[in-house]
């Protein structure tokens, strides 16, 4: 189900939560010596940061993924409470291991104002779960993981059901029936697409940022008042200039994309949150049927699809993705030419990202590659390595 050649983070996995039933913490025992730089950056910002998750499994009932989420953020928050050193004394402090070393004084800025907005960010909508009853199956769909061609197949895997009095309902006029109105089997296989996170990084970025007008229509480049201000909150501006950070980065493509990767946690936006935060897969993907990846075997794991659910869906496979022919011409996916939404973001890494840019992007999805077994594309070590020499 995994992916192939996937880096093994054994002390890292999905499960794994490095506080006991005391809140002590339990550093790992793996040395970080016998990895590279990227596997080092994983590790440690993912320590940090994604393995406060609390475990909130079937042990606990009632408590949705937005709700361990929140459960998570008023968890550590009363971690800084404990460890709050503003009325110890310093010397006290300076002879206080506890407090030194505590877990919350180590979690990263971003991290807190994921937990902060991933409730509300629509990281839980139902827009993320689609089904189909021909084949049975559901599938986790994720922004910036094909979402566009995966409604076209889901329309119309269910459109034979948009007929007599179901013919005028809002999702059949309107090219969105993504959902069986037929009840699926208890034990439906469920599927899911993944992508490397850093190019889907980049990919977001093409389609959301880099264009102006694109920044100022569909706002999701954010925070707003950094990428697209208005003019109201430009003339009360303390610098007292009229102009937006962006037109001194406009055309510069190396340094706009690191400003936003310095930037964009200050508001998650949807296209930027982590794909293990959707559908829960950080703490569910080991119970998906099948695991695909939109990278260079995209069209292999599209056939591999199709034939693991046959019916219908390798036809209409087919009609999105024309995987059936880029398969005899042996061509590698790098994006879709006819989809507006297609940003060819792996051909364009190094037109984008630096060893700086990597390094950071590497902490905001370690999750990613801790929890959904991912590896890290070669570019992107080729590109630390060659920073330290």
């Amino acid at each position: 189900q995994s992916m192939t050649n996937a880096t093994s983070y054994s002390a890292l996995t999905a499960n794994d939560n490095y506080y006991d039933t005391k809140h002590s913490y339990r550093p790992p025992s793996h040395p970080y010596g016998a990895l590279d730089e990227a596997d080092c950056i994983i590790r440690k910002a993912y320590e940090k940061s994604y393995a406060h998750i609390l475990s909130c499994g079937d042990d606990q009932p009632g408590i949705s993924p937005r709700g361990c989420i929140e459960k998570t953020q008023k968890y550590i928050h009363n971690l800084f409470k404990i460890y709050d050193t503003d009325n110890i004394d310093n010397t006290e402090s300076q002879n206080n291991n506890s407090t030194r070393n505590s877990p919350a004084s180590s979690i990263p800025w971003w991290f807190h104002t994921l937990l902060r907005d991933l409730p509300t960010s629509g990281a839980y909508g139902p827009w993320h779960h689609f089904t189909t009853i021909d084949p049975a199956f559901h599938f986790c769909t994720i922004a910036k993981v094909g979402t566009t061609e995966w409604r076209k197949v889901f329309n119309r895997l269910n459109i034979r059901e948009c007929v007599g009095e179901h013919a005028n309902t809002t999702p059949c006029l309107k090219g969105r029936a993504w959902n069986t109105r037929e009840v699926l089997p208890k034990d439906a296989p469920r599927a899911v697409f993944l992508r490397d996170p850093l190019e889907r990084l980049l990919s977001a970025y093409l389609d959301k940022c880099e264009k102006p007008n694109v920044r100022k229509s569909q706002k999701h480049c954010e925070p707003n008042t950094v990428w697209n201000p208005s003019q109201e909150e430009l003339m009360k501006s303390r610098v007292g200039e009229k102009f937006a950070l962006t037109e001194y980065l406009e055309g510069k493509d190396k340094a706009m994309f690191a400003a936003y990767v310095d930037t964009f946690p200050l508001k998650w936006n949807l296209h930027f949150i982590p794909q293990a935060m959707v559908c829960d897969l950080h703490s569910s993907i080991h119970t998906y049927d099948f695991v695909g990846n939109m990278g260079k075997e995209f069209m292999n794991d599209l056939d591999r699809m199709a034939t693991t659910f046959g019916g219908r869906l390798p036809r209409i496979l087919n009609e999105s993705f024309n995987y059936q022919t880029l398969l005899k011409e042996e061509k590698e996916n790098l994006g879709k030419d006819n989809n507006r939404h297609s940003t060819h973001a792996p051909a364009k890494v190094a037109k984008y990202y630096t060893a700086g840019t990597v390094r950071k992007a590497l902490e905001y999805v370690s999750v990613d590659y801790v929890t959904l077994g991912l590896s890290v594309p070669d570019w992107a070590r080729d590109m630390l390595r060659n920073d330290a020499m």
